[in-house]
Protein backbone atom coordinates (compact mmCIF):
# COMPACT_ATOMS: atom_id res chain seq x y z
CA UNK A 1 0.00 0.00 0.00
CA UNK A 2 1.30 3.43 -0.96
CA UNK A 3 0.00 6.59 0.78
CA UNK A 4 0.57 10.10 -0.61
CA UNK A 5 -0.42 13.12 1.51
CA UNK A 6 -1.97 16.03 -0.40
CA UNK A 7 -1.95 19.35 1.50
CA UNK A 8 -5.40 20.98 1.75
CA UNK A 9 -6.67 24.05 3.55
CA UNK A 10 -4.02 25.68 5.74
CA UNK A 11 -3.35 22.84 8.13
CA UNK A 12 -4.84 19.60 6.86
CA UNK A 13 -4.25 16.73 4.44
CA UNK A 14 -6.13 14.52 2.04
CA UNK A 15 -4.52 11.16 1.38
CA UNK A 16 -4.25 9.31 -1.91
CA UNK A 17 -3.95 5.59 -1.18
CA UNK A 18 -2.87 3.01 -3.75
CA UNK A 19 -4.38 -0.39 -3.02
CA UNK A 20 -3.85 -2.18 -6.35
CA UNK A 21 -2.10 -1.40 -9.64
CA UNK A 22 -3.62 1.88 -10.92
CA UNK A 23 -6.43 1.74 -8.30
CA UNK A 24 -6.59 4.38 -5.59
CA UNK A 25 -8.91 5.88 -3.03
CA UNK A 26 -9.02 9.30 -1.41
CA UNK A 27 -9.25 9.93 2.32
CA UNK A 28 -10.81 13.21 3.51
CA UNK A 29 -10.86 15.21 0.23
CA UNK A 30 -11.89 18.47 1.91
CA UNK A 31 -10.78 20.93 -0.78
CA UNK A 32 -12.03 19.62 -4.15
CA UNK A 33 -10.30 22.18 -6.40
CA UNK A 34 -6.91 21.39 -4.88
CA UNK A 35 -7.53 17.65 -5.08
CA UNK A 36 -8.69 17.77 -8.72
CA UNK A 37 -5.69 19.91 -9.70
CA UNK A 38 -3.36 17.36 -8.09
CA UNK A 39 -5.13 14.38 -9.68
CA UNK A 40 -4.78 15.93 -13.14
CA UNK A 41 -0.98 15.76 -12.74
CA UNK A 42 -1.13 11.97 -12.42
CA UNK A 43 -1.12 9.46 -15.29
CA UNK A 44 -4.53 8.96 -16.91
CA UNK A 45 -4.43 5.24 -16.04
CA UNK A 46 -4.96 6.01 -12.35
CA UNK A 47 -8.54 5.38 -11.20
CA UNK A 48 -10.03 6.77 -8.01
CA UNK A 49 -12.53 4.13 -6.96
CA UNK A 50 -13.54 5.22 -3.45
CA UNK A 51 -13.67 8.18 -1.10
CA UNK A 52 -13.25 7.55 2.61
CA UNK A 53 -14.17 10.18 5.16
CA UNK A 54 -12.90 9.86 8.71
CA UNK A 55 -15.65 12.10 10.10
CA UNK A 56 -18.29 14.58 8.95
CA UNK A 57 -16.62 17.90 9.77
CA UNK A 58 -16.26 20.20 6.73
CA UNK A 59 -12.45 20.13 6.88
CA UNK A 60 -12.56 16.39 6.14
CA UNK A 61 -15.81 15.82 4.23
CA UNK A 62 -16.16 19.21 2.52
CA UNK A 63 -15.16 17.95 -0.93
CA UNK A 64 -17.22 14.77 -1.05
CA UNK A 65 -20.28 16.20 -2.78
CA UNK A 66 -18.29 18.06 -5.42
CA UNK A 67 -16.10 15.03 -6.13
CA UNK A 68 -19.11 12.71 -6.40
CA UNK A 69 -20.88 15.08 -8.82
CA UNK A 70 -17.75 15.22 -10.98
CA UNK A 71 -18.01 11.50 -11.67
CA UNK A 72 -21.06 9.93 -9.99
CA UNK A 73 -20.75 6.44 -11.47
CA UNK A 74 -17.02 5.95 -11.67
CA UNK A 75 -14.48 8.36 -10.26
CA UNK A 76 -11.59 8.76 -12.65
CA UNK A 77 -8.69 11.18 -12.50
CA UNK A 78 -8.26 12.55 -15.99
CA UNK A 79 -6.78 15.58 -17.65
Amino acid sequence: MNVTPIPVLDDNYCYLVKYAPSLYYLVDPAEPDTIMKYLKTLPSTIRITHILTTHKHWDHAGGNEVRARAAPRRMVASS
